[in-house]
């Protein structure tokens, strides 16, 4: 389960917040064209390989030359060897996923009776404890109410009661990062250490337009549940 908490949620009506993500698939739709233009240096119309390896890198997906060989077969439908601006969305589709309906809701105290409240207004969503970690930030990146460019997961490197991240390093960027974890990983991690101690984590979103406060990068402390003792196969990440 991945729960998203945002203070600008607190008191808005259901249909405003469905809006908000209305917005923002509109908004990704445009990022998307532009990020198009971007790469097409030559202003063909197409994406060849060499260009492609590079929206691959930035988009957050593996880069080698397999990896982009195996996006052109995937995605390539008209054969030209090369990615059109038609067929460009569903690449981006891949890295960064479909952005769900949303549903606002508090399910922990229900599936796990015992554990603390969520308190306020969150998204909530399902993640299975064996699936790659990277699955985790598309999720975040796709619950965010806010188009975004990048996101990945800060970890301090000494207590830090004011969650300050001149005091993180980054632990996990989009898909790429490393060490391999799964999603479960990232939940024990999330457990083990409140996000202002020493080893506890913090999510940074960066937007492509700055949100109602003006902020173009958003940071949120990363809490989690791990249930590996437990039965099921989900795990716990909550904001």
């Amino acid at each position: 389960m991945l729960t998203l908490k945002y203070p600008g949620f607190q008191g808005l009506p259901e249909e405003q917040r469905h809006a908000m993500y209305e917005q923002k698939r509109l908004r990704r739709a445009q990022f998307v064209e532009e990020l198009f233009d971007f790469y097409d240096a030559n202003k063909s119309g197409y994406l060849c390989k060499d260009e492609l390896q590079g929206v691959l890198k930035d988009i957050g997906l593996a880069f080698d030359d397999g990896s982009v060989q195996g996006m052109l077969q995937r995605k390539d439908k008209d054969g030209s060897g090369n990615i059109s601006r038609t067929e460009f969305p569903e690449v981006v589709r891949e890295a960064w996923g479909q952005i769900p309906k949303m549903v606002f809701s508090d399910k922990l105290g229900d599936l796990y009776p015992g554990q603390p409240p969520l308190d306020g207004d969150r998204v909530v969503m399902f993640l299975g404890r064996t699936s790659p970690a990277g699955w985790a930030l598309r999720s975040v990146r796709n619950l965010c109410p806010y188009a975004l460019r990048g996101c990945q997961i800060l970890q301090n490197v000494c207590n830090n009661p004011e969650m300050n991240p001149e005091y993180m390093e980054a632990w996990m960027v989009d898909h790429h990062g490393g060490p391999v974890k799964d999603v479960e990983g990232v939940a024990a991690a999330a457990a083990e250490h409140p996000p202002t101690e020493a080893g506890g984590l913090m999510v940074r979103l960066d937007a492509v337009d700055p949100p109602g406060d003006g902020r173009s990068t958003i940071f949120v402390p990363l809490r989690g549940l791990s249930l590996k003792k437990k039965g099921g196969l989900l795990s716990f990440l909550g904001f």
